[in-house]
């Protein structure tokens, strides 16, 4: 029986607080003793825990010291270690998996963690990296349960203690935070330069709202410090909104308006008819998106982890024969984090494992990888392929369906962040090479260097332009110009580096409508500030991710990629721009489940060393449904017509997981067993 269900978090205590005290006062904790069993386990937790309950407020017990030694035979004097009672008991949290796994004797001093400051992120690191390596050996199903239990006890112990603290958001707290540390209102109170690029706006709002939040968690007294501290209780870009400033909105169509609203909602507020006409329209978008978008992550789930479902782990074999490795470029140190535990091939050909702490040297190369995608093994994945984790999951059913989730259900949660938090996450704009020897972007702006000097007089050429209609207007653009001189021969030419349309202002307009397609002349703009162009910025939002994916997986296109590596390359950059840092060994059980013969769409490809490596095609999510070996899975995809009469369809073999909810059950109608 789970330890949970025994430890009383809300009820009286049944000892009397005198008592508890008396306990523990003047002894020496062991931990062998602590942890020799469940009895001995909830009787010590249960007895801190009733401590706290009586007094948490009073700093004298909460911080009370619990002295401890870790085994029988160490010396108190020099193998003595001391722990707040607050901090033992959440140890103790972490100390059930050795409890539980009957090991406690493996106990180190490394298994002690400071809870003094520690975020969400470093305690779910600190499980990853010392209590699970500790109990390895221990089967998955076992794992799985112990961190159920620590989860529980975690989100338990918060619950409990939550009304002591009085948790809720102050005016009065943030003012006395402010008078503590003046930086906090001057964060608060701070503009920005209207010069700035929407994209360097951003950034620079999201580094002074993380700042913010650094001095709030560092400040030693106020409302908000436990909510940030618990990791995810409040949204960092709502909170930037709240408290440093609402920023950049975006369109209808996805483009980020240049028109930066300068207040935030605690100080200032709305206060101007501008910003709340963007604010409202941001909103009309959200309810736009809830209708339309937010069935879309759920449905190409489903399609997902349908199709990655046949994709499984082989339990009885090691390492496959495979003679297609694939290739990632390590772009950065996210990047060969998400590669961790993976085996890879160095420059001499030898296959080692990946440990992104110490292999740091591999940023910026090229390096070849065991991957799911080109395992040569026949009846499911081998470990050697699959990397490190191979271990933790090997006794699910579907490593390929767990894959299919674990990318596909944070693309999900983007969608939804869209109804409720419309932020801007632009592109740069980036101007080509001559640009700014006659032109300078303010903004978004293209104006005329006050400082430009020529020795001839120069003229606008613009490029093919065309007119966006929309309900009250008509915007004209082009995506490029030339500068030339009086014989019309090009001095440069000018574009944004990723396509972006460049509006003609009103004044250019006009000169572009007299001109009849002929150059404009530079110095028919009296005023040097005079602006020309506005540059469209591109933004990326919450619902780019999945837009992106699913083009990459679901269109014949895949973005412009054609071969496995390019497939991969791009979707794991399309995973980390979409924040979902999870290994890339998921995603490649994916890509696995869509890539065929490409002499045979029913069959797998052979990686071995007697097949054709090249002789493998990438199907589309939806065509890898269809034409799924399975004839269950192929009939879980729809258009059944077109499958029945298909003659391809009764020359399908293989079994799926969904064949047991076609099994007729007979035994209402067979005879009884004489």
């Amino acid at each position: 029986m789970a330890i949970g269900v025994d430890i009383d978090y809300h009820g009286h205590p049944k000892s009397s607080f005198e008592d508890l005290i008396r306990k523990y006062t003047g002894v020496y904790l062991c931990l062998d003793d602590v942890l020799q069993d469940k009895k001995h386990y909830i009787e010590v937790y249960q007895d801190l825990l009733d401590i706290l309950k009586y007094a948490f407020e009073v700093k004298e017990v909460r911080e009370r010291p619990i002295h401890f030694i870790l085994h029988h035979g160490d010396d108190p004097k020099k193998q003595k270690y001391t722990l707040e009672l607050r901090h033992f008991l959440s140890n103790m949290i972490f100390w059930y998996a050795f409890m539980e796994c009957d090991c406690y004797e493996a106990i180190q001093p490394c298994h002690i963690h400071d809870f003094r400051g520690a975020s969400l992120e470093q305690n779910v690191e600190f499980i990853d990296n010392m209590i699970l390596p500790a109990i390895e050996d221990v089967d998955f199903p076992t794992k799985s349960r112990i961190v159920e239990e620590i989860t529980h006890h975690m989100t338990a112990i918060s619950q409990a203690f939550a009304p002591l603290f009085g948790l809720g958001i102050s005016v009065y707290s943030i003012i006395q935070a402010d008078k503590r540390n003046p930086r906090i209102g001057e964060l608060m109170h701070e503009k920005l330069d209207p010069t700035m690029q929407p994209t360097e706006i951003e950034a620079e709002l999201n580094k002074r709202t993380q700042e913010l939040i650094d001095l709030i968690v560092e400040d030693p007294d106020n409302d908000l410090k436990p909510l940030f501290k618990s990791g995810n209780a409040l949204s960092t870009g709502q909170f930037k909104e709240i408290a440093i400033m609402i920023g950049l909105k975006s369109d209808i169509n996805g483009s980020t308006v240049p028109y930066l609203i300068k207040q935030n909602i605690l100080v200032d507020g709305l206060n101007s008819p501008s910003a709340i006409f963007l604010d409202g329209m941001s909103g009309r978008k959200a309810l736009i998106m809830s209708k339309t978008k937010m069935g879309e992550p759920g449905a190409f789930s489903k399609k997902a982890t349908t199709a990655a479902t046949l994709v499984q782990l082989r339990r009885d074999y090691k390492r496959c024969n495979t003679q297609k490795p694939i290739t990632y470029l390590i772009r950065d140190a996210k990047f060969l984090k998400m590669l961790d535990k993976r085996y890879y091939y160095d420059e001499n050909g030898n296959l080692k494992m990946l440990d992104y702490r110490k292999d740091t040297d591999l940023i910026g190369h090229r390096i070849m990888f065991r991957s799911p995608c080109t395992c040569a093994s026949r009846d499911g994945i081998c470990a050697c392929c699959y990397g490190g984790l191979f271990e933790l999951n090997h006794d699910l059913y579907s490593a390929g369906a767990y894959g299919a989730i674990k990318i596909t259900e944070p693309l999900g949660q983007h969608v939804l962040s869209s109804k409720h938090l419309q932020m801007t996450h632009s592109d740069p704009i980036e101007m080509s090479e001559d640009f700014s020897k006659l032109f300078e972007l303010y903004s978004n702006d293209i104006t005329i260097r006050p400082d430009a000097d020529s020795d001839e007089d120069l003229y606008l050429k613009l490029g093919e332009v065309h007119a966006e209609e929309s309900e009250d207007s008509t915007e004209y653009y082009c995506t490029s110009f030339d500068v030339v001189n009086m014989a019309g021969m090009r001095v440069f030419h000018v574009q944004e580096n990723s396509g972006a349309k460049m509006y003609l202002t009103p004044d250019l307009l006009v000169a572009y409508k007299r001109a009849k397609d002929k150059p404009i002349a530079l110095d028919s703009f009296d005023d040097e500030s005079s602006v020309l162009f506005n540059v469209e910025v591109k933004n990326k939002e919450l619902t780019r991710p999945i837009k992106n994916i699913n083009s990459l997986l679901n269109t014949k296109y895949k973005m412009g990629c054609t071969t496995i590596d390019e497939v991969c390359q791009m979707m794991a950059e399309q995973q980390l721009e979409a924040g979902i840092n999870y290994n890339f060994v998921h995603f490649e059980m994916l890509i696995r489940a869509l890539i065929r013969k490409g002499t045979n769409v029913y069959e797998e490809p052979d990686f071995g060393p007697n097949g054709d490596p090249e002789d493998y095609t990438i199907l589309r999510l939806n065509d890898a449904l269809f034409k799924s070996p399975s004839p269950t899975i192929s009939l879980s995809y729809g258009y059944l017509k077109r499958q029945l009469l298909s003659p391809e369809f009764y020359e399908k073999r293989q079994p799926s997981h969904l064949d047991p909810l076609f099994v007729t059950n007979l035994a209402h109608v067979l005879p009884p067993d004489d």
